[in-house]
């Protein structure tokens, strides 16, 4: 991915470069050596992160509800870790063009 810093030109002297979201969360850090992050919510809550380091090293963590890591893979192992539920609840469908919602019992 193309620096955003760069494309911005942004001058590191002053500090690193952030974004936020509308809710005032750092949704892309990005630092002088070339590290950056993006990080995703969902319903206001940190949810997932990317990361990649300018040699292109990176790693992915997703968190569930109670922020505890459920998913975590990287660039050099693959998936490493992966704890997350494998439930079809909420999931919509479609069946002879009507759509359903899926209720896990």
């Amino acid at each position: 991915m193309k620096s955003l810093a760069k494309f911005f030109n942004h001058d590191f002297n002053d500090s690193d470069f952030r974004m936020y979201n509308k809710n005032g969360d750092t949704i892309y850090h990005e630092d002088l050596n070339g590290f950056w992050i993006k990080e995703y919510f969902n319903s206001g809550s940190r949810k997932k992160f990317y990361c990649e380091y300018l040699d292109g090293f990176w790693w992915k963590e997703e968190f569930n509800i109670e922020s505890k890591k459920v998913y975590l893979e990287d660039s050099i192992k693959g998936v490493i870790f992966d704890k997350r539920s494998k439930s079809c609840d909420g999931k919509i469908v479609e069946i002879d063009g009507k759509k359903y919602q899926l209720k896990e019992v």
